[in-house]
């Protein structure tokens, strides 16, 4: 069994900035013998070497924000109805596969305090409620937006004025890497003009490039390249979802050799070990 230290929060805002490689426990961590975006999940992942959790929001048809990846239950227990047609207190009557019930993701902030997260907005209408329980939370800083969605990204960083971190959206992304790829690059320009040129004016709040390792199959993504352009752009990379010892041996390589920050993983633990104690 792979010894590690329990959980050590570090803020969006120091992701860029932290001497520690990061690791994310992928929807609570669900590899380690636990339900995915659980209570019991994201009680266990508190024991493990993890600086946020990562997690993903959908809404019921009452505008209640819940924790769930999927638009309905039934991976995680026999409920089939997309959660969008259920109000909340159906949603909150499903009993999962582990015994507990979903979340709301106020629930979530108020449970776990000192948890940094990065949320997921799984739909359109997840993006207002998110952003409302965010704020009514007070929990700005502890706190990371994330989704594809290049639309639902800008909408979310509108809306919150830029005060609250965000990772790049997926044009974003395929914006980096193409800078990265093309024939000059862009070290050695100031910061600030540089993320204007490459990534626009709106992404004043992003920190981090959430990335695959290879993109579409064919880029290489964790290569010091793209990293030294992310870092340029001071954006903190971390590489999803990386779960095989295989996987995760080649990425905690390059993290080590500085080509990335972090890593997304549903086996936290195993995570640790492989960016910290693997040669």
């Amino acid at each position: 069994m792979l010894e590690s230290p329990a959980a050590k929060p570090v803020l969006p805002a120091n992701w860029a900035t932290s001497s520690d490689p990061l690791v994310f426990a992928h929807r609570g961590g669900p590899g380690e013998n636990k339900v995915e975006n659980s209570l019991t999940a994201f009680k266990a992942a508190l024991a493990k070497p993890i600086s946020a959790i990562e997690t993903d929001i959908r809404v019921t048809s009452d505008g209640v924000p819940v924790v769930l990846h999927d638009p309905s239950f039934i991976r995680v227990s026999d409920e089939i109805r997309p959660l969008i047609t259920m109000s909340w207190k159906d949603a909150k009557a499903i009993t999962l596969k582990d015994g507990s019930h979903p979340m709301r993701l106020d629930e979530v902030l108020e449970e776990f305090p000192d948890m940094v997260f990065n949320l997921d907005a799984k739909s359109p209408q997840a993006v207002e409620p998110l952003i409302n329980t965010i704020l009514a939370a007070k929990a700005e800083k502890r706190v990371c937006l994330a989704t594809f969605s290049h639309r639902r990204m800008q909408q979310m960083r509108k809306l919150t004025g830029g005060e609250v971190a965000t990772s790049l959206s997926a044009p974003e992304v395929v914006k980096l890497l193409a800078w990265s790829y093309a024939t000059k690059h862009p070290l050695g320009i100031d910061p600030l003009k540089l993320r204007q040129k490459v990534l626009g004016k709106s992404t004043v709040a992003a920190v981090a490039a959430q990335v695959p390792d290879v993109f579409h199959g064919i880029f290489p993504v964790t290569t010091s390249r793209v990293a030294k352009n992310a870092e340029a752009l001071g954006l903190s990379m971390q590489v999803w979802t990386v779960n095989s010892s295989e996987q995760l041996e080649k990425v905690g390589k390059a993290i080590r050799n500085h080509s990335g920050d972090g890593v997304i993983s549903d086996f936290p633990r195993r995570a640790y070990h492989y960016l910290t104690q693997q040669q």
